[in-house]
This record gives C-alpha cells, sequence and structure tokens, in this order.
C-alpha cells in the first residue's frame, strides 16, 4: 500500500515538474501585462523563412496607429467605432503627429496621406509630413471613402436608418486642395465598396427600394452629374478591384471581370469570394471563403479566362489579402504568408496576436502589419 501510495506522489511531481516548465512557455504577458496562452501553430514547416520584426508600435488606451511612413500598395483602412486619437507613425516608428477624433469615425491612408471623415460629418485630409491639409464640415455621417495615389478624395454620405441601415444620399468627389469637383445624388441604397479607377471612381452599393436587395457597381466621374452602372447583381458585391486589364468583383460565388473594352464574363466557383486582387498578365488572386464563418479560407491564384493555377489552404478564415508585384500575400487569424506566382512560400511571420491587416510598402521590401490590441509593426522579409 505505501508503494502504490510513494508511486502516485511521485507521479504528482513529475507532472508539477512539467507545469512549471510548459507553463511559461505557453503564456505571454501582452502589451497591458495580463497573461494570455499562445500555443504554437500547428503544421507551420520549420523550413520556411521568416520574416522579421523592425519595430513595433503598441498603441494605449484610446489610440488607433495609422501607418504614414511611405506608399503602400494596398490602402490601410480604419473604422473608430469609439472617439479615439489617430496616432501617425512614421517609417521608424515614431509618433509623427496626432489627431483626436471626439465621435466615431472612418479613415483612409495611402502611406503619405490621410483621409478622416467622422460621424458628424467633418472631412479632412492630411500629409505625413504637413498635418491637416484641409477641411470641410458636411450634414452627413460617412458610409465609405477612399483616395487615389494623386490624393483625389471621394466620400459616401448618408444617414443612418432605424440605427441599423446606412442609407446613401450622395458622393462627394474632391481633387488635392480639397475643392468640391462634383456631388452626385444617389438615394435609395447603401454603400459597400469605393475604390479609384484611373481618374473616375468605382462605387459598389445594395439597392434598398426591392423586397429583394440587388447590389450594382457604378461608375462615377469629377464633374459629371449621373452615375454610370456597370453593373447588376442579383447577390451583394463584397469585393471590388481594379487593374489595368479591367474590373473585377466578387459577389456571391462567383467573380465577375469586365475588361477594358466593356467585354464581361463571370467565373463560378464553389464557395463565396469575399477579396479578390488583380495580380499580373491577366491573373487574379482570390479568398474562398470557408463552409462557415470560422472555417479555414483558401488562397487562390486563376486566370481571367477562369483557369486554376493553384489554391492553398490557410489555417483559418483570411483577414487580408494584398498584392505587391508578383507576391501575394495573405493573413489569416496569426499567420502571414508571402506566396510567389507559382504557389510557393517566400516567407512567413507567426503573430501572437489576432492579425488584422497586412500592407506591402509599394518602394521597399517591407511589410506594415496591424493586429488586435492596436498595434502596428514594421517586418522585414527575408532575402530571396
Amino acid at each position: 500500500m505505501n508503494g502504490v501510495r510513494d508511486q502516485r506522489y511521485q507521479g504528482g511531481l513529475w507532472a508539477a515538474l512539467f507545469l512549471i516548465l510548459v507553463l511559461p512557455v505557453l503564456f505571454w504577458g501582452s502589451a497591458g501585462g495580463s497573461p494570455r496562452l499562445s500555443l504554437p501553430v500547428i503544421g507551420l514547416k520549420t523550413a520556411w523563412p521568416r520574416a522579421e520584426e523592425v519595430w513595433q508600435y503598441f498603441g494605449q488606451a484610446g489610440e488607433i496607429p495609422c501607418w504614414l511612413g511611405g506608399l503602400l500598395t494596398e490602402n490601410q483602412l480604419i473604422a473608430g467605432d469609439t472617439p479615439a486619437k489617430i496616432v501617425a507613425i512614421g517609417s521608424d516608428g515614431s509618433i509623427l503627429w496626432t489627431e483626436e477624433s471626439p465621435v466615431p469615425f472612418k479613415a483612409v491612408s495611402t502611406g503619405d496621406r490621410l483621409l478622416l471623415a467622422t460621424d458628424q460629418g467633418q472631412v479632412s485630409s492630411f500629409q505625413a509630413d504637413r498635418g491637416v491639409v484641409w477641411s470641410e464640415a458636411t450634414m452627413w455621417p460617412i458610409q465609405a471613402l477612399a483616395l487615389d495615389s494623386k490624393g483625389q478624395a471621394a466620400v459616401a454620405q448618408g444617414p443612418m436608418l432605424e440605427g441599423q441601415v446606412n442609407l446613401l444620399e450622395r458622393v462627394r468627389l474632391y481633387n488635392l486642395a480639397g475643392e468640391l469637383q462634383s456631388e452626385q445624388l444617389l438615394r435609395n441604397s447603401s454603400a459597400l465598396n469605393l475604390v479609384p479607377d484611373a481618374g473616375n471612381w468605382l462605387l459598389s452599393i445594395v439597392l434598398l427600394s426591392s423586397d429583394t436587395p440587388q447590389g450594382q457597381i457604378l461608375r462615377l466621374t469629377p464633374g459629371g452629374s449621373e452615375a454610370k452602372v456597370l453593373w447588376r447583381s442579383p447577390d451583394i458585391i463584397q469585393a471590388l478591384a481594379v487593374g489595368t486589364e479591367g474590373i473585377a468583383a466578387g459577389a456571391g460565388n462567383r467573380v465577375h471581370i469586365m475588361d477594358r473594352r466593356d467585354q464581361t464574363h463571370d467565373i463560378l466557383l464553389k464557395n463565396s469570394v469575399p477579396d479578390v486582387s488583380w495580380v499580373t498578365n491577366n491573373m487574379l488572386a482570390i479568398v474562398e471563403a470557408g463552409d462557415l464563418p470560422q472555417a479555414a479560407a483558401h488562397i487562390a491564384l486563376i486566370s481571367t479566362r477562369g483557369d486554376k493555377i493553384w489554391r492553398r489552404r490557410l489555417k483559418g478564415p483570411c483577414r487580408s489579402l494584398a498584392i505587391r508585384g508578383e507576391e501575394i500575400l495573405a493573413a489569416d487569424p496569426n499567420i502571414v504568408y508571402s506566396f510567389s506566382l507559382q504557389g510557393d512560400i517566400n516567407w512567413c511571420y507567426e503573430s501572437p496576436t489576432l492579425l488584422e491587416g497586412i500592407y506591402p510598402l509599394a518602394e521597399k521590401k517591407e511589410v506594415v502589419v496591424t493586429t488586435a490590441g492596436n498595434h502596428l509593426l514594421l517586418l522585414e522579409p527575408p532575402d530571396h
């Protein structure tokens, strides 16, 4: 009987020793000092090259960091659901300037310019090295906003209907100096995506005038009085992308393509397409969602004819998709992947916190990454 008790006692000691050794590895202290369980990612190949962190910026309570340290290939979109302080971050991780917003807001950054619009209708443009450039008070909250590479801006505005649905009222187009180029009235709809297109603007909306919501893509022209309808979709348009070859939209499980000769066709896929981006040589990178919201997504490279070049499975839902030249970057909840055009892994990065966005620099090899907890960091990929 004593022998059995001794064996149990020794087994308990070994279990306690195991916990003492393992728990410090599993638990990390976050920026605020609270512990969280940090488990290793299962199945991530150790042979894959890793990107290194150059620096990190941890936003304090009520701060939202925004990159203004150089041009990005994909604009950084920011949504503040509560009043907050926007912190402009330079290329070395230093604070360039800050801007307080007393109400919820939306913002977009190209990397050297920032457009900010609040729920009270204040629209302001900022430059990295100058701060505010122009500002205008308008009467409507913002549904969507966009900046082009020349600093021209577009904002879709309208009230909140019964506290649940954004009701689009108008779209205002501004030049670099903040002068109003045109205002186009668009009613009985809600704005989804707003993107620049070679001096014009594309807007995807949901029509609210019928029992069944219908998606549309509109082209808005500076100086024009009416928007041109480019496509009507029975499904809500989730993604909208512009490339030199044309326009691509994701709606339901289809990718709708409009080339520069106004020829159109659809590519049908198995699952819904929440994101799409143009790559090169008439190729598209697409995100195929899983069957459930938390199911693993797939990244695929397809031709505009619908040929599947390759398809890769992530380890969770896709959090972000970005393109830089012939490099395709994607993020699931905890991993950033860099794929080649052949579908090979160039490099990867494991994040201990939930990833939110990835934004490659246009003129350097670094990549800006945002994560949960108002955290912004700069990654340096390995040399190929």
